[in-house]
């Protein structure tokens, strides 16, 4: 899934320039974060898809890189041993 680029300050910015939001505006950007969300469920819906489906594949990345990262660390570490050996 991708997003169009929206020119514009961020919510970490606009929280540092400002300080505290007022309460308006909080509501205001709470509701357009959940109008987004609302569309993304409905698109991955129309796709077949579930969040539950999304969440298994990245954690299935997460897992198959986290442990090819480690194959490489240990394997590094046995390498460094038999050299020093």
């Amino acid at each position: 899934m991708s997003m169009e680029y929206v020119p514009g300050q961020d919510l970490k910015g606009l929280i540092r320039q400002s300080g505290r939001l007022a309460i308006g505006i909080t509501i205001s950007i709470a509701k357009k974060v959940y109008e987004g969300l609302a569309e993304a469920m409905i698109y991955l819906a129309d796709n077949g898809s579930t969040l539950k489906s999304m969440a298994r594949k990245s954690y299935k990345r997460y897992k198959e890189f986290y442990t090819a990262k480690k194959s490489k660390e240990l394997l590094t570490k046995n390498l460094m041993k038999a050299l020093v050996n």
